[in-house]
């Protein structure tokens, strides 16, 4: 490290020290451990020393007494990539949401029977961790081969990303897969689910890039957020009768995925579920779903054609975003709204027919479908968005209804081969 540079952490360390010491009830180490007192029990909130090894005491001095340390506050350590060790002592009953997450060259750590409460994403991202320990007397918490779990083994909390093995089995007890389980384990090629599994958490395998296929048992009612976003490597899902919800970004950039089924038990589906899934070429709806949420298929280049099934009512904004291929689509009689921007730069879509019961169309909904070349509005539509059409110049013809009481701003600009707007 040069001098500029060490002179400039040290005075981000004093001016950090300086801060919390002026804060009631806070305050920094001489060995760079920032806390703050409540009720007469300490808290680590971060740390600013420039170590790889930090060891947490169970006491701190504080105005002459003896203060237990009782627990690691969210965000402590977070990101600080330098630390590689860290002892927990008997006093911690608590580990915060993200305490760990990111400290990339953390190699193991061990939770002490003290601890009762392990927040959220607490070691994840660790790349270079390798075992979680917990002491066996531990009343809340277990480790398995260095995997973390609740003491029941009903929730696998945390596999480190380190963890050489290419391959894991779940075992039979997991109901659950915590949030962030399996995220950026680069090594894993294949997961075998339990039988009893029911819920897979929020990026509970984000960027697990050596995946390659999914097989979701039958029992498994959710997929969470950014579930298995990234994983540049899944070429197969199969989901289960049992799916009822599909989070937000679940597939999101999943670049192998080249089809999908989806069970007609699946009711929701979040925003942007298989955005950037650059090489799906067909998917099959849930006839149970009632929308087609925001970004749903934004940017999927290679989407030719899509059965929208007569339950859905609504299509959010970019749903089809920039779904180049796309040649055309049939709306079912119940849609109600198109969003802002549905079917922007869809330019290979020559035909779409638009139902009655149609009201609304947003701005930019066919922005440079360049390739539509007629178009009926229904009688129920009121409102058209700013630029609906721009930009497409293979249009010649369009019927507009009595029915519209607002028309946006330059509908038609640009659109060249326009020669009969009635």
């Amino acid at each position: 490290m040069t001098l500029k540079k060490l002179l400039s952490a040290q005075l981000f360390a004093i001016l950090l020290a300086w801060a919390f010491s002026a804060t009631a009830h806070a305050g920094s180490t001489s060995d760079g451990l920032l806390y703050r007192v409540d009720n007469g029990q300490i808290t680590i909130t971060g740390y600013f020393a420039l170590s790889g090894t930090v060891s947490i005491p169970s006491t701190i001095n504080v105005s002459g007494s003896d203060l237990p340390v009782t627990a690691i506050g969210n965000l402590a350590f977070y990101n600080l990539t330098s630390l590689v060790r860290v002892t927990i002592p008997s006093s911690v009953t608590s580990i915060g949401p993200q305490a760990f997450a990111r400290c990339y060259g953390l190699a193991d750590v061990t939770v002490p029977a003290s601890v009762s409460s392990i927040g959220a994403y607490a070691f994840n991202d660790c790349l270079n961790l390798q075992s979680i320990s917990v002491d066996a007397a531990n009343s809340g918490y277990c480790s398995v081969d260095g995997v973390l779990f609740d003491k029941g083994q009903t929730t696998l909390m945390q596999y480190p990303c380190a963890k050489s093995a290419i391959g894991y089995e779940i075992p039979s007890s997991v109901t659950n897969i915590g949030d962030g389980a399996f995220g950026n384990c680069l090594s894993l090629t294949t997961v075998t689910f339990p039988t009893g599994l029911a819920r897979i958490g929020d990026w509970a395998f984000a960027a697990c890039s050596g995946l390659t296929s999914l097989e979701i048992p039958s029992g498994v009612t959710s997929l969470g957020y950014g579930a298995f976003f990234y994983c540049t490597g899944l070429t197969s899902v199969e989901l289960p009768s049992s799916l009822t919800s599909i989070g937000a970004r679940a597939f999101y950039m999943c670049p192998g995925l080249t089809s999908m089924v989806l069970p007609n038990s699946v009711t929701s589906i979040g925003e942007g579920a298989f955005a950037e899934c650059s090489q799906l070429t067909s998917v099959t709806l849930s006839s149970s779903l009632a929308s087609l949420e925001a970004g749903m298929f934004n940017d999927c280049g290679n989407l030719t054609s899509i059965t929208i099934p007569p339950s859905v009512t609504s299509i959010g904004d970019s749903a089809f975003y920039g779904c180049s291929q796309l040649a055309s689509v049939k709306l079912p009689s119940g849609i109600t709204s198109i969003g802002n921007y549905a079917f922007e730069n869809c330019s290979r879509l020559t035909s779409i027919t638009l139902p009655s019961s149609l009201t609304s169309i947003g701005t930019d909904a066919f922005f440079y479908c360049s390739g539509l070349t007629s178009l009926e509005i229904p009688s129920g539509v009121s409102s058209i968005g700013d630029w609906a059409f721009f930009g497409c110049s293979s249009l010649t013809s369009v019927v507009l209804p009595p029915s519209l009481a607002i028309i946006g701003n330059d509908l038609f600009y640009n659109c060249t081969k326009l020669t009969s707007v009635k």
